[in-house]
Order: C-alpha cells, then structure tokens, then sequence
C-alpha cells in the first residue's frame, strides 16, 4: 500500500501450503500508512518525503528484532517510489541490509508503473542487483487489462502483483495465479474466491486472525488474551500497542 502519512501499522501476507487440509504460513510483513491520503495524486506528492523518513527510521531499526527489524525471520515489504529507489539514502540503506544478510521486499504502485515503465525496469534491475525482490502493487479491478498491455511489459518480471480484491473480479479473467497476491482479503469469501481459482497468496484481516488463531493455539499466555486482541498486538509496530502480549517474540515470528 502506497501512502502518504506515517508508518503505523503492519499487515502480514500468508502462503497456503499444500498439504492434507492446507496451513496458511507467513509469507511477509508489509508496513502500512494507518492516516493514507484520500487522493492518490497527493500521498505520491508527498511520498519522497515520507520516503527519507521510512528510510532513516528502517535503517536505525536494522538488527534490533524489533517490528521494524528488515532481518527479522519474516521478509519485511516496503512501500518506495521510483525516485526514491535511485537515490543515495536507499543504497546506503540496502547496502547495510546486505551485510546483514537481510533482503526486504520494495513495493511499488501500479501507477507509478503506468506513468514510468522505463523507471519501473531500471528500478527492478537495480533492485535484483542488490537482491531485493520487488512486486506491484495497488491494481484494482479497472486496471487489471492493463497487466497485459505493451506498456507494462517492463512489469512482467516483478516477484509479485498484488490484486486488491473487490467484487468487481469475479466477472474479469485473471493473470497467472501463480504471482497474484489476493490484498483487502477481509473476508472468508474473498478468501475462497482465490482458492477457487488457484490463488494461494492472501493479505488481509482475515489472513490476521487465522495467524492469530494459530498463536493462540501455541501460546501458553493466551489464556488471557482475545483474538482481536493478539491480532492487534502483531500488526502494532509501536511498544505501547505490544505491551500487553507476554511473548511479543511470538508476534513476529
């Protein structure tokens, strides 16, 4: 999610594991802006800004394990402009990740691909020097063709798309299922519908509380806690949102 406010949240996207009954495993953490601007035109005015500032803060939480920690055992996603991601702060910031043996994910919105695709391969080529996976992010039903178009081919090669779920879909043909991540997963419905056709990659509060449901099953301290409650406490990025878990390792891992 491309955002022009402050880094508030966290989101983690699930993988289903093939197997007898299937178990969803976490696949990353994505940061998340909880005040996002209303206009997208104005949140990507504001984004190289905001930008320097994940970047700084990112890279003081480099190492600390905490829910900021881009070497943390989950991958961390990143929200970054094309701008930003050939400038000095990003490599300084990638290249301390690479002596950390760290590679976070950088996410980038499928307008900024529309608007630069030569941008968005320099980008990716840059990003695979450094061996940074990156996906595109933010494409909504109306802009679902457009993963086809001549325009985009430089986006073909991206690790993931990730497709925001809306009722819309279900009348429209999908990409190769195989590098969709179904977002806005809210609901079991949305999540059924990936299944149906082949999806296994889900973001959303539905996705959090089945991992939160999974905690709690192993959790000797969840006795005492509820489901929004430990669902809540691992999007929190914040020391106060966490206070209340007595096994905040087990938020992140």
């Amino acid at each position: 999610m491309q955002a022009g406010g402050a880094i508030t949240l966290r989101q983690t996207a699930v993988r289903l594991v093939p197997g007898r009954g299937g178990t969803l495993a976490p696949l990353f953490h994505e940061l998340l802006d909880g005040r996002a601007e209303d206009d997208p035109f104005l949140a990507r005015h504001r984004a190289e800004a905001a930008d320097r500032a994940l970047l700084a803060r990112l890279s003081r939480a480099l190492g600390t394990g905490g829910p900021l920690d881009a070497a943390g055992p989950v991958r961390l996603h990143v929200n970054l402009g094309l701008a930003t991601l050939g400038g000095e702060p990003f490599a300084a910031f990638a290249a301390a990740c690479r002596r950390l043996g760290a590679a976070p994910g950088v996410e980038v919105p499928l307008l900024e691909c529309c608007a630069a695709p030569e941008s968005f391969q320099a980008a990716r080529i840059g990003l695979g020097e450094w061996g940074l996976p990156v996906s595109v992010d933010a494409i909504g039903a109306p802009a679902l063709a457009l993963l086809e178009a001549d325009v985009l081919v430089p986006c073909l090669d991206a690790a993931l798309f990730k497709l925001s779920w809306s009722p819309a879909l279900e009348a429209l043909p999908l990409p190769d299922p195989a590098r969709l991540v179904l977002c806005g997963a809210d609901s079991e419905a949305a999540l059924r519908w990936g299944l149906a056709r082949g999806i296994s990659r889900f973001q959303g509060r539905h996705a959090d509380s089945i991992l939160a449901a999974a905690r709690m099953l192993s959790c000797p301290h969840a006795g005492g806690c509820a489901l929004a409650q430990c669902r809540e406490r691992a999007s929190a990025l914040a020391a106060g949102g966490r206070a209340a878990c007595l096994d905040p390792a087990r938020l992140d891992a």
